[in-house]
């Protein structure tokens, strides 16, 4: 009877163990209006507007998203803000992809940038957004607005890091600035 016993309450534990590391292995949190479920759960497909909201601090809205399970990737198309609540970066995009297991945003044709900490804009075509390091990357037709220094950049390539307030600028760039003396 007692092992009986001590054998209900291993197992027990061993499934409050497992189902707490289940949930916490959650990646993303959906709120869409409408969501198909494919491929024996791996992938799944947002649609007509809605939110996806990761377990590290980030929410993305858009108009359709579209997440691959096993590759732990989540693409998103059409009128995309994504809120960076950690480092306070907020991205303006028409596509996206965010590879999570590496925390990097790939955004994709008229791109915007927007740090709340240092209050610079960035205009781009396509973005790199490296969050483990804080870099974000833009490349062609690159415009950055510094508010605060009153200088613009316009550049081929620009390379910003926001921890240490430091952009380098590469290819076919031209700088001027505003500031009064």
């Amino acid at each position: 009877m007692i092992n009986k016993n001590m054998f209900k309450i291993t197992i027990l534990f061993f499934l409050c163990i497992f189902a707490n590391y289940a949930f916490a292995s959650e990646e993303f949190e959906f709120k869409i209006t409408e969501i198909e479920i494919l491929e024996n759960g791996n992938k799944i497909i947002g649609k007509n507007r809605g939110t996806v909201t990761t377990n590290n601090g980030i929410i993305f809205e858009a108009d359709q998203f579209i997440y691959i399970k096993n590759l732990n990737l989540l693409n998103a198309i059409g009128k995309i803000k994504v809120l960076d609540k950690v480092n306070k970066y907020t991205i303006y995009t028409d596509e996206l992809n965010y590879k999570k297991n590496k925390d990097i945003i790939i955004s994709k044709n008229n791109s915007k940038a927007v740090s709340q900490k240092n209050n610079i804009e960035i205009n781009a075509k396509n973005f790199e957004y490296d969050r483990s390091k804080n870099i974000i990357t833009a490349e062609e037709k690159v415009f950055v607005n510094d508010k605060v220094e009153k200088n613009k950049i316009y550049s081929d390539y620009i390379s910003y890091n926001l921890e240490k307030d430091i952009i380098i600028s590469k290819n076919n760039s031209k700088a001027v600035s505003q500031k009064n003396n």
